[in-house]
């Protein structure tokens, strides 16, 4: 685990607001790490409170919380053979981190043998924080699961995260990650346990988020690539959306603006 503390020494700013903004960004394997933090900066994306980020290495995870000023968590997932470096989910938050964990999930990505490169059994996992915002805990997961598996284990990761989730006994929790799920089948596997345990999916309205399709699914239309999504439990949605991200990444931005529920 890596983790470090860049939050400024005056953050009233911060305590006394009134929503909490979260993107979530896959930025396939921190490739054009400039450029994302070039993109973060100079878009909608430079006010959020929480980052979840999926395939990262620990040094840009550090980078970027440096640059935002933020506290940070990475946990790596995988040694990956072809970029040789670690591969995992980073937390950034402009609140303190109090705890944190990492949850490997049930199943790992399973790649056709067309990939020679690819190690064919890649553990999934989500990185966990925990942080207090007005004396509120709340639960954090940056979650990545494998593209290449079944409607029913994509369901089984969700039930994972979900069941970890009621183990905090968190009134507040967000999840927001790279879900992998193509076409609506895989959606409501992904989405349907969370639901089913009295979670908003924010990001509903967002829409797709892949941007690139591999030319092994070009036969997919774009739309169907709704591959990334925030949940959240205890909170309202006030807004949400997405930032393109091309030249960074394969997966767009997205982003929802929230607030707690009141009583």
């Amino acid at each position: 685990m890596f983790s470090e503390n860049y939050l400024p020494e005056d953050r009233a700013n911060i305590e006394n607001k009134d929503t909490i903004k979260v993107v979530s960004f896959n930025i396939e394997f921190s490739l054009k790490i400039k450029k994302a933090i070039d993109l973060i900066f100079n878009s909608t994306l430079r006010d959020a409170d929480i980052f979840l980020l999926q395939e990262m290495d620990e040094t840009s995870a550090a980078k970027i919380a440096e640059e935002l000023q933020m506290s940070y968590i990475y946990y790596p997932s995988i040694y990956h053979p072809k970029h040789k470096k670690n591969v995992g989910n980073a937390i950034l938050t402009s609140y303190p981190i109090t705890k944190s964990n990492k949850l490997i999930l049930p199943h790992p990505s399973s790649y056709p043998k067309i990939s020679k490169w690819k190690n064919y059994k890649f553990n999934k996992i989500a990185s966990q924080a925990i942080i207090e915002v007005q004396g509120k805990k709340i639960s954090l997961y940056s979650i990545h699961t494998a593209a290449f598996n079944t409607t029913q284990n994509k369901l089984e990761c969700s039930q994972e995260i979900v069941d970890h989730a009621q183990k905090n006994q968190s009134e507040y929790t967000l999840v927001g990650g790279d879900f992998n799920s193509m076409g609506q089948a895989d959606i409501s596997a992904s989405i349907g346990p969370f639901l089913e345990n009295n979670y908003t999916w924010s990001s509903k309205s967002v829409g797709y988020s892949g941007n690139h399709k591999r030319a092994l699914l070009s036969f997919i239309p774009l739309e169907a690539f709704v591959l990334d999504h925030i949940l959240s439990k205890g909170f309202d949605v006030i807004s949400s959306g997405k930032i393109s991200t091309e030249g960074v990444s394969d997966h767009d931005a997205i982003w929802v603006s929230l607030a707690f529920k009141k009583p």
